[in-house]
C-alpha cells in the first residue's frame, strides 16, 4: 500500500455460528496501519500485522501489510 491508501478487508467466510459482528481487527502498529471495522488505512511507511479474530479468540488469522511512499 501507499501512504494514505485505504481498503476494506472482505471476509470470504466465517466460522459456523459467528456473524460479522463477532469479528475483531487489530493492528500490530496503529501508527503505521490503522484498522477500524475491517477498513485498513496506511498512515506512514513501514509494516504492520493485521490480526483478524473472533471476539472469543477461538479463530484468528492475520494479514501482513507493507506501506511505502511510492
Amino acid at each position: 500500500l501507499l501512504v494514505n491508501d485505504r481498503f476494506y478487508i472482505e471476509l470470504q467466510s466465517l466460522p459456523n455460528g459467528y456473524t460479522n459482528s463477532d469479528i475483531r481487527y487489530t493492528s500490530s502498529d496503529s501508527n503505521t496501519v490503522k484498522v477500524e471495522n475491517g477498513q485498513i488505512t496506511a498512515l506512514k511507511p513501514g509494516s504492520a500485522k493485521i490480526n483478524v479474530h473472533t471476539s472469543d479468540n477461538k479463530y484468528n488469522t492475520y494479514i501482513n501489510i507493507l506501506v511505502s511512499t511510492g
